[in-house]
């Protein structure tokens, strides 16, 4: 550290700037309510940083050799993708070992329903992988879909067989316990539930899209409709996905999100916008955050908030255990999110 040069005759310590600490306002009303009320307080930007991966691509360097001097053996190691240290996902989550690598689990779901989300070491696109995938949860076969970004719902019952193609949809809900439902992401949100009452259960994938369609909602709206859920009874994990410290957007994304009917205020608390550093006139990008978005949702087609549970895992963080379109593009793999039906 640099030494000051003052007359006294000790250099001046440099200060240390102080933090402060802001408390949160207890909600006690409905769900609008609360969240009106939370954004006048806090209209400022709730930006998450998540844990950064600890992982570095490391390549020894090698030393020159003179012609002159004994040949000396030098070895390059360059390091592969290690699982020895995995990201810290937040209360209520715990990661498990199954045979094909690491799996994340949301403890408060899993008294009621058996699940997992996958990492990048199990490929779904191989079938003895989507098997291992099934077992992994107790279950003989997986039910997938063909994903298009939008709000279609597919049911898969009790005793009925699946069908050989993937019909298009964005979420599945089911009561076979020897099926499981899954769905496939690589920054979208995975949103697996649970009916606590009536065990059966749902997968949903949520894109910007599908957030803006409500997928969440209307995966609620079927449990409901077919087998009697009510929102009250639900559990929810919501799996990685791109958070909103990486996911930059532009303004058409606000005008999408206006046009499918979302409340301003709503649209001001899932877009976020810092203000500009101190001495600067440049704001900050645009950023969405997703997962915040589906939990809103939720709460207000009636899921109590304290039964939703979020990771609170950024894809585009932790590419080292997870996948991200956004920073991968056409090479990103997928993790999907299963659940099945207890027995």
């Amino acid at each position: 550290m640099p030494v000051q040069n003052t007359p006294c005759e000790w250099p001046v310590p440099s200060a240390f700037m102080a933090a402060s600490l802001a408390a949160k306002r207890a909600a006690n009303d409905d769900a609008k309510s609360r969240l009106l009320r939370q954004y006048a307080i806090s209209p400022a930007v709730k930006t998450r940083w998540t844990k950064r991966s600890p992982y570095r691509a490391i390549a020894s360097p090698m030393r020159s050799i003179s012609v002159a001097s004994s040949p000396v053996p030098i070895m390059v190691i360059v390091s592969s993708p290690s699982y020895t240290s995995l990201p810290r996902a937040s209360d209520g989550f715990e990661w498990t070992t199954e045979s094909w690598g690491a799996a994340l689990r949301c403890v408060p779901l899993a008294v009621h329903a058996p699940h997992l989300f996958t990492t990048r070491q199990l490929e779904l696109s191989s079938p003895p992988n989507v098997r291992a995938l099934a077992e992994s949860i107790g279950a003989h076969a997986v039910a997938m879909v063909h994903q298009v970004h939008g709000r279609e719902i597919v049911v898969v019952r009790k005793g009925s067989p699946i069908p050989d193609h993937r019909p298009q949809a964005d979420a599945l809900i089911s009561d076979a316990p020897d099926v499981a439902i899954a769905v496939r992401a690589a920054d979208c949100v995975p949103l697996l539930m649970a009916d606590r009452a009536r065990g059966v259960v749902a997968a949903v994938h949520a894109g910007w899209r599908g957030t803006a369609a409500r997928v969440a909602v209307a995966a609620v709206d079927a449990l409901a409709r077919e087998f009697g859920t009510r929102p009250t009874d639900l559990v929810v994990a919501i799996g990685p996905s791109i958070g909103a410290c990486c996911y930059e957007v532009k303004t058409d994304l606000v005008d999408a999100f206006a046009a499918a009917g979302h409340e301003r205020y709503l649209i001001d608390r899932w877009f976020l916008s810092p203000p500009p550093a101190r001495g600067s006139m440049t704001r900050a990008p645009l950023t969405l955050d997703v997962p915040r978005a589906n939990i809103d949702q939720l709460v207000l087609a009636g899921v109590p908030e304290d039964q939703i549970h979020s990771s609170e895992l950024c894809t585009a963080m932790h590419l080292n255990v997870l996948t991200s379109y956004r920073k991968e593009k056409e090479k990103a793999g997928r993790i999907a999110g299963a659940i099945r039906a207890p027995a």
